[in-house]
């Protein structure tokens, strides 16, 4: 379901979300992760709650609540005008500052998008990040032999960062 948006008076939207996300936690309750899709990625200080475009972004305490759950958690993140590693030890610092309890994230992009690889389980985040490195071997495979073939391909850019902070 959609998050609530800026067509709302700001105490409706705000209970609206906090519903909806009541919803979510009930409906993924079997679910061993979650991958979360906010148009922009993790929330920041200019879309606080009382802003209407607040919806564009996931909450440090929404993703809290799946990893208290049990849960790994698989949010999106788009570019924030920095260089992958910047943006993620700041959203990280960010997260930790929030109270996210969590190991050490995981992260990888494809090009200007990115995900967290999340979990309280160190050892789950290692197997989300050996996927994640094993799909960036795959992917310069296929990019290698297509070129050596004579075709034109272009490069997808995926950056792994392990361990992100």
């Amino acid at each position: 379901d959609p998050l609530p948006t800026g067509g709302m008076a700001t105490a409706a939207r705000i209970a609206a979300r906090e519903a909806w996300h009541r919803a979510a936690m009930a409906k993924l309750g079997a679910s061993d992760i979650v991958f979360l899709d906010p148009d922009n990625g993790f929330e920041v200080e200019s879309r606080g709650p009382r802003s209407k475009w607040r919806c564009k972004y996931a909450t440090y305490a929404e993703v809290n609540d799946y990893l208290a759950a049990g849960k790994s958690v698989v949010p999106y993140q788009h570019a924030r005008r920095m260089k992958w590693p910047t943006l993620v030890a700041k959203v990280t610092a960010e997260m930790r500052e929030a109270g996210v309890q969590m190991a050490s994230p995981g992260f990888v992009a494809f090009g200007d998008r990115g995900f967290f690889l999340l979990s309280r389980d160190p050892a789950q985040v290692a197997e989300m990040t050996r996927g994640a490195l094993a799909l960036q071997t795959r992917v310069a495979a296929r990019v290698r032999e297509a070129r050596e073939a004579g075709l034109a391909c272009a490069t997808l850019r995926i950056t792994v960062i392990p361990g992100a902070g």
